[in-house]
């Protein structure tokens, strides 16, 4: 087993790779400040100064003029400013995610997918606290393609307001009722604490493009393919052909990998193989490898990823039933943990067979 994390974007479907973001939400709940904040461009119909109050009329394009300076990786970015829905005067967000994907087709055809959606609502706003959970939006499915959930972050806004006491209380229960499956599905929900704090804004795009916070390492694991990828020898790793049992312990490998974003540094995590005849299974594994983890970074650490190695001419899990859950892993990775694992098979060069 082993741990593995990269960069690969795929920000669009079209030729020049575009990344294009909507931000969405009840009107008021700071659409436009949040655009404001990140671009640090006030024309186009975005609001100066704080203003978490109703702005903007029509949908809008803002591109940022060049690439942001804590995310060089990135480059330029369109954000696409929409009006505010409101129930009180009967238009839902039902109603403002068909517009949207509405207007998408109309500016970008209708092969285009969108980076993300920015979902922004207002903590203390009573309408979402009392809705059902959002379960299926076709509009947002056509524009964002068969996995728009994943693309979806959810944020909540005002908090400096602190209408009430309950702010904790009320986020708490937007998981487990409005955004309830949203989240079971691969979305995000976090804050926007900081309205006129680049930074803080910048952190909300992160969760759209799966930007690793600067400075974070990226963390990954297995024994010989370690090797093949740093070259490293020491901390137990086997020299030469090591395709056979080696590692006694978790161990983690610090290492400088070119190419890589954040200078290169990559911390790889090598662990023991699990056996089945011995008794161990995967899931033993992932329960020590989460236990691991978090005396090593905290439990709120999260891994960048999963290589799950397998020899190819292995009985053992020909003949199990489906991976379906792991709790260990969830912890360890989030709640999208399963679109961080990479299932890799080994040991091709012996060919034992001709049937795999």
């Amino acid at each position: 087993m082993g741990l593995f994390t990269s960069k690969f974007h795929d920000y669009g479907n079209d030729p020049d790779n575009e990344i294009r973001i909507a931000v969405v939400g009840r009107t008021g709940s700071g659409i436009s400040q949040l655009i404001h904040d990140i671009t640090g461009i006030y024309k186009h119909g975005v609001a100066s100064g704080i203003s978490l109050r109703p702005f903007t009329q029509e949908i809008t394009e803002v591109t940022t003029p060049s690439t942001l300076p804590s995310l060089p990786d990135v480059g330029k970015v369109v954000f696409i400013d929409t009006p505010g829905f409101d129930f009180s005067r009967g238009n839902s967000e039902q109603d403002m995610f068909m517009r949207l994907s509405q207007w998408v087709k109309r500016r970008y055809g209708s092969k285009v997918r969108l980076t993300g959606i920015i979902y922004m609502h207002n903590i203390w706003a009573e309408e979402l606290i009392r809705r059902p959970p959002l379960l299926t939006s076709n509009a947002l499915q056509d524009i964002c393609g068969p996995d728009w959930r994943e693309k979806i972050v959810f944020v909540n806004s005002h908090w400096s307001e602190e209408v009430q006491e309950n702010g904790d209380e009320r986020e708490e229960h937007l998981k487990g009722s409005y955004w309830s499956f949203m989240l079971s599905k691969g979305s995000k929900m976090t804050r926007y604490e900081a309205p006129e704090r680049q930074d803080k804004a910048v952190e909300i795009l992160r969760h759209i493009l799966n930007e690793p916070e600067p400075h974070q390492e990226t963390r990954i694991a297995q024994s010989q393919l370690i090797h093949d990828a740093t070259g490293t020898y020491e901390h137990g790793l086997i020299s030469g052909d090591g395709l056979r049992p080696f590692t006694t312990e978790i161990t983690a490998i610090n290492t400088t990998l070119e190419g890589f974003p954040h200078s290169g540094k990559v911390v790889l995590i090598d662990t023991p193989g699990f056996d089945f005849m011995q008794g161990n299974t995967e899931h033993d594994r992932f329960s020590e490898l989460a236990e691991w983890a978090k005396q090593q970074y905290g439990p709120k650490a999260r891994l960048d990823g999963i290589i799950y190695m397998h020899n190819i001419w292995n009985e053992e899990l020909i003949h199990r039933s489906a991976l379906l859950t792991s709790e260990a892993l969830e912890n360890l990775c989030g709640v999208g943990w399963r679109r961080k694992v990479i299932f890799v098979n080994s040991h091709w060069s012996e060919k034992v067979r001709e049937d795999r």
